[in-house]
């Protein structure tokens, strides 16, 4: 009987123990599921550690931000330079004039979706480890509208190309422009470098755009033309209609060249004097075109190539020395009197016609050797009411070397 005691005494006292451990158990566990659900609370409006879109970090964001982190994600993509390189020149854009956007709808639903309906213990794994969650965001663009990107890019990359030429500048100095090859951007070709770029994640630097060239010849002859060999100038009265005419007469002599051993015709060139630009002045048609004719003359004298044709006005003028003269005269479409000089260069000459302020002034431009060193002025002696002889002299190193007859003119009165 005395043992039995003992065993219950052993007996009560464990079952004490065991007691006192569940308790502690119940507790431990009360405490760590009270805890584990304040802590999983404290998601419900907030997103779950280790969280990123892409390379940006929303852990610990709230939900109702996100949308507006999105958005900072998308502005962000589309401030990023984008460099097209198209013949040869760079020109700067960006990923927003693309028209590229992020397919911001779809990635908040899956976020909102991946935070909502995860269980709970996954919400416990979450909270405590360390592995990423990443959301790739994707990206809208439409093929329309980079194409329409392109067309707008290709009015400032095509260049429209040319053979060498001769431009006067504004300072009336002729310079010889080099050949332009064209250049057209390919817009189908260059739409598929950009889809590659966009496909490829906008990895690459630059954008080498697909172009056409074709090339263009420079002139040789032309290139020889780089001195103002002779000029002359006439006074007008830019206020009447007279003057008009003298002003159209110009703008078609102006830029025209006369190559080596060719003969210029005035008519050919400025006539007939009933074409556009010219206007009626006192019953004639292109009245006033003479004294341009004039003008080229006294420049072609002073050049010292070969005239061909000249005639004089029945009256003296006074815009020129008596004998200086030259008229020429169309009745509609057909020449009647004309003026021709023969290009005796070894070069092309150009002719450049202007006026400013009521002076008309024809230049004409070849090579600095075209004139051999020589140097020609023009003299006109009276010789009777009326009448002159005209010569051209000839200098070279300063000293006349030759004096040649001109013509002998004769008016019949004064115009």
């Amino acid at each position: 009987m005395k043992r039995i005691k003992i065993d219950n005494k052993k007996k009560s006292k464990f079952l004490f123990i065991l007691t006192i451990i569940s308790v502690i158990f119940l507790f431990v566990y009360i405490f760590i599921v009270s805890y584990s659900l304040t802590l999983t609370s404290n998601y419900d409006d907030i997103m779950y550690p280790n969280v990123y879109i892409s390379n940006y970090n929303i852990s610990n964001m709230k939900m109702k931000d996100i949308e507006s982190k999105v958005n900072m994600i998308e502005q962000k993509l589309q401030s990023k330079k984008v460099i097209l390189v198209a013949n040869n020149k760079e020109y700067e854009y960006s990923l927003l004039d693309l028209g590229i956007t992020i397919d911001k709808s779809k990635m908040l639903k899956e976020i909102v979706k991946y935070h909502d309906e995860m269980t709970y213990s996954e919400k416990i794994r979450k909270i405590f480890s360390k592995k990423k969650k990443v959301f790739s965001y994707g990206i809208n663009y439409d093929e329309n509208t980079i194409k329409n990107f392109i067309l707008n890019l290709k009015s400032t990359t095509d260049i429209e190309g040319r053979d060498g030429t001769l431009t006067m500048n504004a300072n009336r100095v002729l310079v010889y422009q080099e050949a332009i090859p064209s250049y057209s951007l390919n817009v189908d070709k260059t739409l598929e470098e950009i889809l590659k770029y966009i496909k490829n994640n906008f990895k690459e630097e630059k954008i080498n755009c697909i172009g056409d060239y074709n090339d263009y010849k420079d002139s040789e002859l032309l290139k020889t033309i780089d001195t103002k060999v002779s000029t002359y100038s006439t006074k007008y009265n830019n206020y009447i209609s007279r003057g008009r005419n003298l002003e159209a007469a110009l703008r078609y002599l102006d830029g025209t060249i006369v190559k080596s051993g060719e003969t210029f015709s005035y008519f050919n060139v400025a006539g007939p004097y009933n074409k556009k630009g010219y206007v009626f002045y006192h019953d004639m048609v292109g009245s006033g075109t003479c004294q341009i004719a004039t003008t080229i003359y006294n420049t072609t004298l002073l050049s010292g190539v070969k005239i061909v044709e000249r005639h004089q006005h029945q009256k003296y003028n006074t815009y020129v020395p008596g004998g200086q003269d030259a008229t020429v005269v169309s009745s509609g479409n057909a020449n009647l009197l004309d003026f021709k000089f023969k290009n005796t260069y070894k070069y092309p000459i150009y002719i450049s016609a202007y006026y400013n302020n009521g002076i008309a002034t024809v230049e004409f431009w070849s090579n600095s050797n075209a004139k051999e060193g020589k140097e020609y002025k023009v003299s006109s002696v009276p010789t009777g009411e009326l009448t002159y002889e005209t010569y051209l002299h000839t200098y070279q190193n300063g000293v006349e070397i030759d004096k040649s007859f001109i013509a002998k003119t004769h008016y019949t009165g004064v115009s």
